[in-house]
């Protein structure tokens, strides 16, 4: 599993279609995905984060 943690400049479209190319072919060589976003930094921010992704892999 790869997870994403993406930010503003990933909702930019020349970035979006850079990240849907390189997900695309990480998906074809057998990765599985995880995208999280945010919108600003913060020890919170990146503890919600770390909960969210740990509960989607079911750890």
């Amino acid at each position: 599993m790869i997870v994403f943690v993406d930010g503003p400049v990933h909702l930019k479209t020349a970035q979006m279609m850079k990240d849907e190319e390189l997900q695309t072919l990480l998906r074809k060589r057998g990765y599985r995905i995880l995208e999280l976003s945010y919108s600003g930094y913060s020890d919170r921010k990146r503890d919600e984060l770390y909960r969210e992704m740990m509960s989607i892999i079911g750890n």
